[in-house]
């Protein structure tokens, strides 16, 4: 028997820190935080948010990046931990040919709760040892993330593949 929570809504946000993106630097060398004011996103009950992808220009491909959610958004700190006490990952990556490797397949995320998203502010680090590092000024980022707000009570399933059949409809 399957049990999953079923998707009610998916948002998708692209994010793109050239564009209606506020930058809070440190010193004059580095962005550390990326803000930006978004359509309404609600969740009603259960919700999840997970980096699909990022891109990024001018990045270095032997540093590591950490994405941390560090406002705008409520989230369930029951489900995440990490061993710096900083705010949430959403993603650690590397960059090779400006695309990020690794970190965001949408195999983990951050449990939300019920609340209204106008905003969303990410902190960037290109170190493992400092979170509030930050990243070069010239380094440009797109993010792409999805919110799936889901329902609450779990989904049981008998068998996946007739279940899967059903709901598409198919003619055999």
């Amino acid at each position: 028997m399957t049990k999953y929570y079923k998707a009610i809504n998916d948002y998708t946000l692209y994010l793109n820190t050239n564009f209606n993106c506020t930058k809070t630097v440190n010193g004059s060398s580095k962005n550390t935080e990326f803000s930006w004011t978004i359509p309404e996103v609600e969740i009603e009950d259960l919700g999840y948010l997970q980096v699909v992808n990022v891109v990024a220009v001018g990045a270095s491909t032997s540093l590591p990046y950490v994405l941390r959610l560090k406002g705008g958004v409520e989230y369930n700190s029951t489900f995440n931990f990490s061993t710096d006490y900083g705010y949430p990952i959403l993603s650690v990556f590397t960059v090779a040919n400006g695309v990020s490797v690794g970190g965001t397949s949408g195999d983990y995320g951050i449990t939300l709760r019920p609340q209204t998203i106008r905003n969303i502010t990410i902190s960037v680090s290109d170190s493992l040892s400092n979170n509030t590092n930050g990243v070069s000024t010239t380094t440009e980022f797109m993010f792409v993330l999805k919110v799936a707000e889901v329902d609450a009570k779990v989904s049981q399933v008998g068998d996946p593949y007739r279940e899967g059949r059903s709901n598409l409809n198919l003619k055999l």
